[in-house]
């Protein structure tokens, strides 16, 4: 049976140094090529990605080297956070919540990470997300308590003359409920004399 490495395991095959087999000039390919033979230098698209991966290769490099295999943390903290799984998540809206505070977990984790020297760049990008996820919260709230709100009862409308008709006529109708629609002339019963009334 063939077992997965642990992650420490993981990490430190990447910390291993490279086999001359294994490279090419000073760049390292990842996989035994010294069956190959003599490789042409790359040109053209395929030198836009090599040249693209060896920059991702040093980005990661430094940035792993300062935040000490953050994403590891990460998904620790969220498991403590949330015992019995993240909240359940459908609406764009509880994706939104649930990204921003994601990114405050990660900078939180990078800031506790370099706690003896502390990482300025982490600490101070805290706090626009406090603002973002605080003002999702209170846009989730303002929802629930409009969702909470009870539904007004039908009801009805009485015109008393033809200038409320034309004046209704000319923008949306408020009704007490909330609700709001265009009044047509068709939509009314009309009474003696063709008066409107309510019926």
């Amino acid at each position: 049976m063939v077992h997965s490495p642990t992650p420490e395991q993981e990490t430190a095959m990447y910390d291993q140094p490279v086999p001359e087999s294994d490279m090419v000039g000073e760049k390292t390919l990842g996989y035994d090529i010294s069956g190959v033979g003599k490789i042409a230098a790359p040109t053209g698209f395929a030198k836009r990605v090599i040249d693209i991966l060896s920059q991702a290769h040093d980005v990661y490099r430094d940035r792993n080297a300062e935040y000490k295999d953050n994403f590891r943390t990460v998904g620790r903290v969220m498991v403590a956070l949330f015992p019995d799984g993240r909240p359940p998540l459908k609406t764009a809206e509880d994706y939104d919540r649930w990204h921003i505070f994601e990114l405050l977990i990660v900078k939180l984790t990078r800031y506790a990470n370099n706690y003896d020297q502390p990482h300025e760049d982490s600490l101070l990008d805290q706090l626009p997300y406090l603002g973002i996820l605080g003002a999702l919260d209170q846009e989730l709230r303002e929802r629930q308590a409009r969702d909470a709100a009870p539904v007004s009862a039908p009801h009805e409308h009485v015109w008393h003359d033809v200038s409320d008709l034309v004046a209704m006529q000319e923008r949306k109708q408020e009704c007490p409920c909330g609700a709001s629609r265009m009044v047509a002339w068709k939509d009314l019963p009309l009474g003696a004399g063709g008066a409107p009334y309510a019926g």
